[in-house]
């Protein structure tokens, strides 16, 4: 994923909780500074590298964004990710073929070398599977066998994207020809795949996930059979996305102004609205299916539970029937309460749209026991006006209407 440090001014904000889910703002940044890049170790230990202009911006935490360190980089290249192998080794992938090194945890930073680097070389990507070996896709791919000190080029791969790699599962590179190599990445072969792959992520050697088609008509995939075949996964639209499975069900999807959520396989998934998240200047990462960083321009995000609304138990008394209860308050501004009736378990949806028919928010996409259960609605980043939720659960569906007034 994307990184950190002389204490420096940084402008943090107060923190804050994004409009209708549960993503808690960590991060603050001037409004001309974007995000590029973000990596966390742990839930607590992690560093995002922005572009400042003239500078790449480094910011580091130990306690998960209560407190940043901050240090600048001068430099007229553009970052574009960040990834740490421990506490104290760390890199960022730059444009024009530049790659940094720090290994004191980013109070220092120096130029890796790169004999065979060139200005066409923009490197998206930087990531190893062991302390000495990492790769560096973006034009060409570059390998590294002594902790990053010098990178060279694999002549047999002539245009990547986005890499995979793993010390235990085989090594994938996608941009529209697909390469695998079942030797970390020593050696790589052509894997024809249909249709085009521009980015993919596995669990082990069979299961993995991956983005297909045009950068701005996409689509979601799935192998189950080591990247033999792959099959077409319904889900929202997507365009200039990037994912992360952190499971054969649990997958994570960045696109344009959204992040998208499964857990059961792309079933269903939940939506999560981030007006500023785009290709070139924003990241995310996610440790489990609930604990996750989403950078949106230049605001970091995070979350514990799925970036999920609240969603209250009311009663465990069950029902006779489905039921589903007029908000409260209604007329409201901006918060309000919505109430449902659920007789037996099973999976529940329900999504807020606006007076065009446009989804806004996916309140609730999970199963759910028998009960009385109530969602909130949070109107903060809407405008004035009427608006509809609908639940489905089962062959139970009903919409209802709302108002929101400021």
């Amino acid at each position: 994923m994307r990184f950190l440090i002389i204490l420096l001014f940084c402008s943090l904000l107060p923190k804050a909780i994004f409009p209708q889910s549960n993503w808690n703002e960590i991060l603050n940044l001037e409004t001309t500074v974007n995000i590029t890049g973000i990596h966390f170790l742990n839930n607590d230990t992690g560093w995002v590298c922005a572009d400042a202009n003239s500078h790449i911006k480094v910011l580091k935490t130990y306690d998960n964004g209560k407190n940043w360190d901050t240090s600048l980089i001068q430099s007229s290249y553009t970052p574009e990710d960040i990834y740490f192998i421990n506490i104290n080794t760390g890199f960022i992938a730059c444009n024009s073929g530049k790659i940094y090194k720090t290994t004191n945890g980013g109070d220092d930073w120096f130029l890796s070398s790169c004999i065979e680097c060139g200005t066409e070389d923009d490197f998206l990507q930087v990531i190893f599977i062991n302390e000495n070996t990492g790769f560096a896709p973006g034009g060409s791919l570059y390998k590294t066998v002594d902790a990053g000190n010098n990178w060279y080029k694999i002549p047999e791969v002539p245009n990547a994207l986005f890499g995979f790699f793993h010390p235990l599962y085989n090594d994938w590179l996608f941009s529209y020809n697909s390469y695998k190599s079942t030797d970390n990445g020593s050696n790589w072969i052509n894997s024809v795949t249909i249709p085009p792959l521009t980015q993919g992520w596995f669990i082990n050697n069979t299961s993995g996930w991956a983005i297909g088609g045009h950068s701005s008509t996409q689509h979601i995939y799935k192998t189950i059979n080591g990247g033999e075949s792959w099959t077409l996964i319904k889900s929202p639209q997507i365009q200039y996305a990037k994912l992360q499975s952190i499971s054969s069900d649990t997958v994570w999807v960045a696109s344009e102004n959204k992040i998208l959520r499964t857990y059961n396989s792309g079933v269903n998934w939940t939506l999560f609205e981030f007006p500023y998240f785009g290709y070139y200047h924003s990241d995310f990462q996610f440790v489990s299916g609930k604990t996750g960083w989403v950078a949106s321009k230049n605001k970091l995000f995070y979350t514990d539970n799925g970036g999920s609304v609240s969603i209250n138990l009311i009663s465990n008394e069950i029902p006779s029937q489905y039921h589903l209860s007029q908000n409260y308050p209604n007329p409201f501004n901006p918060i309000t309460k919505i109430q449902y009736q659920i007789p037996k378990s099973g999976f529940v949806s329900i999504k807020v749209y606006d007076i065009n028919g446009k989804e806004i928010v996916t309140l609730v996409n999970e199963n759910h026991q028998a009960g009385t259960f109530e969602a909130i609605f949070d109107g903060s980043n809407s405008a004035s006006g009427i608006y509809f939720y609908r639940i489905q659960a089962g062959d139970f569906v009903e919409t209802k209407k709302m108002m929101l007034t400021k």
